[in-house]
């Protein structure tokens, strides 16, 4: 069974140091990721952890800092609670975030590769979520 891809980018008019603090600044994490708290040092080979509160439920996701190049590249791996999925190394998404200054502003990638395990509802939620809080990320980037 193939692992199912999530590709989205979005077009910011913001400079990629503004764009690299939403995705790493906790706070502004928080704003756009549906009120999710990260903590992570941000060290190649550290944890990244998530924490969020959805129909009265505390949820804690997890994974590992793959790659950390500032204002550049994101990377890293994760579970997540929601998955139904057993937390093991072979059941982590891979998660990647690249950005592309330009004239004009940054151009934001995203790609969440889901394990072939993972349920095909899976790739689907993604989609939508993750359509949606780039549109919240680039709103409050632009502000």
């Amino acid at each position: 069974m193939a692992s199912e891809l999530v590709e989205k980018t979005v077009q910011i008019k913001a400079q990629a140091n503004a764009v690299w603090a939403m995705l790493t600044n906790p706070e502004k994490v928080c704003q756009w990721m549906a009120g999710a708290r990260v903590e992570s040092t941000w060290q190649v080979g550290s944890p990244i952890r998530f924490s969020f509160e959805l129909d009265g439920h505390t949820y804690r996701d997890g994974g590992t800092i793959l790659e950390f190049e500032p204002e550049r590249t994101l990377r890293y791996s994760h579970w997540s609670a929601l998955s139904g999925l057993p937390e093991s190394p072979e059941m982590h998404s891979l998660m990647s975030f690249r950005l592309h200054p330009g004239e004009g502003g940054t151009r934001l990638s995203l790609t969440h590769e889901h394990p072939a395990t993972a349920p095909p509802e899976m790739a689907k939620h993604s989609n939508y979520f993750w359509g949606v809080a780039l549109h919240v990320l680039k709103e409050i980037a632009e502000e």
